[in-house]
């Protein structure tokens, strides 16, 4: 063989070596999206059970028996938390608030889920409310496990 057709061949095997480097990475990076997205999707599930969960409970401790005649007898957003209950005799929406629970899953490993519960304006249900509303966001945080990023799954409670 002349020395050209071996730089040919040393360039052809360069080549399909660089091709064979970039399918493999693609491959490792569609694996590695594929087990984040299953996480991820696992992860929700996690917050949306707790979310359903909470939606069986009553608004507020004093809407136990009905509607509230005033905004001055539901609980202060800084009484928020179980008043005497223990999980899961949880009553009403404002008891889970700073509950937390840790859960394993195949897919997301362990998942530590903190609840936040705040009143919010009606009009901007983005804002925190300094005083009571008739309603209540339920903030489901998860973090942990195989999660890159923290994720938050929100919903509003009213009591009508």
């Amino acid at each position: 063989m002349h020395s050209n057709q071996l730089l040919l061949i040393a360039a052809g095997l360069g080549i399909l070596g660089i091709l064979i480097l970039s399918t493999n990475t693609a491959t490792l990076q569609n694996i590695s999206l594929k087990l984040e997205n299953r996480s991820a999707l696992s992860t929700i599930s996690i917050a949306q059970s707790i979310i359903e969960e909470i939606k069986t409970k009553s608004f507020d401790e004093n809407t136990l028996a009905g509607f509230p005649t005033s905004l001055n007898n539901l609980t202060s957003a800084s009484s928020f938390g179980p008043e005497g209950e223990v999980y899961p005799a949880f009553d009403d929406v404002d008891d889970y608030h700073n509950y937390s629970r840790t859960i394993t899953t195949d897919d997301a490993g362990a998942i530590t889920a903190v609840v936040k519960v705040i009143y919010v304006e009606q009009d901007y249900p983005d804002i925190t409310s300094i005083s009571n509303t008739y309603l209540k966001k339920v903030n489901v945080e998860l973090t942990g496990g195989n999660l890159t990023q923290k994720i938050t799954l929100s919903r509003i409670f009213t009591c009508w």
